[in-house]
């Protein structure tokens, strides 16, 4: 999931109708690099009324969004969770006798900034990273037009950089570098730049024709200060749902029992998308996108993983932390029942047990899986619906699928691959070692339980129907009956 630093949590959408209250809530984290205790008061909600012609959006919103620092360290939180490398990497250049140097007397955008030239960003997010800290100092004339420098700087960079000058983007970038020439008063090179771009540029200009246009008469008239694009005052939603987590109710009672290792936008769809745009010759199928949470219990406990897809509507996410405390102690109570379970988890080192639910919904499924999940456990004649989804992951690689019934003590395994490749998937995982995705699947694992050693893979068109019984006391069945047989 790539995001461009510009915009880093805030999704920007069109108001079709009645703007959405303003709305803060105060964000209590810890930091990712040193732990130490972290709060401040960030906006999820606000209304944009207007655009100025360096890019800030003019409202009822901080501008920048509010950024929260670490007071122990001073790593500035552009994420809420970091992956071990990256962590790693990061805590050197945090504890480095330049940053800390700069840490002091700086705004939290310009510290930013130098994380994104550390992390070696494009050049463009790094522009707009020391933009943003200009916007914090328009009242401290030095160190406002230090941060333009580096703006203007790295735009140049981009726009040095551009391989292409026929694509919108080198267009963009030299007006951001015309607009850092104009403000810092260097009127004659930022007509350069203008002149310039028009001689490069291979397209048509058209939908640049006004900023252009605006740009030409403040530079002509020695004007640098900044000024509203009139045909940019459309009102627009700033959503920031990612931050809006931590106000929603439960969240202390959530943050007693549980840590959220991570916090981002995808699909139910994601594995079934990937596998058939490969197989489809490049067809992707889209689904809905959901704010997804990974959590895990503080406790050594059944389930030690949660994903919660989280529905949004209306600029608001629909279920709060109440929702996922009471699915999750329903789950837990299912599956911290099973023996058998419990046994595969504690066999190997490396072994996750992860629920997976929807907002207030037992299950996180797509639709087509959905309904073939119901035809497999009526076939298998398993009392009730299947409710509750778990997947199984061995070395951070998801190996099994089993659904549990509120109404049934037995367990449906509607998919595993033992990684000898039996099923499509593995197959396919096995023969794809020229993919980078698929590198660190590596040898398959040596079997720690009986249930590493399954080989069943669901299909809709399956004569005999490919899935496991697993019963309460360990034992299990791979299904051997047609589907005739099922009303038998």
């Amino acid at each position: 999931m790539k995001r461009n630093v510009i915009l880093l949590t805030l999704l920007l959408a069109l108001a079709a109708g009645r703007s959405p209250a303003y709305q803060e809530v105060v964000k209590k984290v810890k930091c990712p690099l040193c732990g130490a205790p972290v709060s401040g008061t960030v906006v999820t909600n606000a209304t944009r009324t207007a655009l100025r012609l360096d890019l800030k959006p003019i409202g009822d919103l901080p501008v920048p969004n509010a950024l929260l620092v670490c007071p122990g360290c001073s790593f500035v939180l552009f994420r809420d969770h970091l992956n071990p490398a990256l962590k790693d990497s990061l805590n050197c250049f945090v504890k480095s006798e330049a940053y800390r140097n700069e840490a002091a007397g700086n705004t939290s955008y310009y510290l930013l900034g130098r994380i994104g030239e550390f992390r070696k960003l494009p050049d463009k997010d790094i522009a707009y990273t020391y933009l943003c800290a200009s916007w914090q100092t328009e009242d401290d004339t030095a160190r406002y037009f230090r941060y333009l420098e580096l703006a203007r700087q790295f735009y140049a960079r981009g726009r040095a950089g551009s391989r292409d000058s026929t694509n919108e983007e080198y267009v963009s970038l030299c007006l951001q570098e015309c607009e850092m020439l104009r403000l810092l008063g260097r009127f004659d090179q930022a007509q350069e730049v203008i002149d310039k771009m028009k001689r490069n540029y291979m397209l048509n200009l058209k939908d640049y024709s006004q900023a252009i246009e605006l740009e030409t008469r403040l530079i002509s008239g020695k004007n640098g200060r900044p000024c509203q694009m009139d045909w940019k005052k459309e009102k627009a939603e700033l959503v920031n749902y990612e931050d809006q987590v931590y106000g929603l109710p439960g969240f202390d009672q959530m943050q007693a029992g549980f840590e959220m290792d991570s916090l981002f936008f995808g699909s139910m769809d994601n594995d079934v998308r990937f596998f058939s745009s490969w197989l489809n010759g490049g067809t992707i199928t889209y689904s809905k996108s959901f704010l997804v949470a990974m959590l895990h219990p503080l406790d050594p406990v059944l389930p030690n993983r949660t994903c919660w897809y989280i529905d949004y509507y209306r600029y608001r996410l629909v279920p709060d932390w109440r929702d996922f405390l009471r699915i999750q102690q329903e789950i837990g109570a299912k599956a911290g029942g099973l023996e058998w379970l419990r046994q595969w988890q504690q066999a190997d080192s490396g072994k996750v047990v992860e629920a997976r639910f929807q907002g207030k919904k037992l299950n996180a499924v797509s639709q087509s899986d959905r309904e073939n999940v119901k035809a497999a456990w009526a076939h298998a004649r398993l009392k009730g619906s299947p409710d509750y989804q778990l997947k199984l992951y061995r070395q951070d690689h998801c190996f099994c699928t089993l659904y549990l019934g509120i109404k049934e003590q037995a367990a449906l395994v509607y998919h595993a691959s033992s990684g000898r490749g039996t099923s499509l998937r593995d197959q396919m995982m096995r023969d794809a070692d020229s993919l980078t995705y698929f590198k660190s699947f590596g040898a398959p694992l040596k079997p720690s339980h009986w249930l590493d050693t399954l080989e069943v893979d669901y299909n809709p068109n399956q004569q005999v129907p490919s899935y496991a019984v697993v019963f309460p006391d360990g034992k299990y069945e791979i299904n051997q009956r047609g589907r005739s047989a099922a009303a038998e």
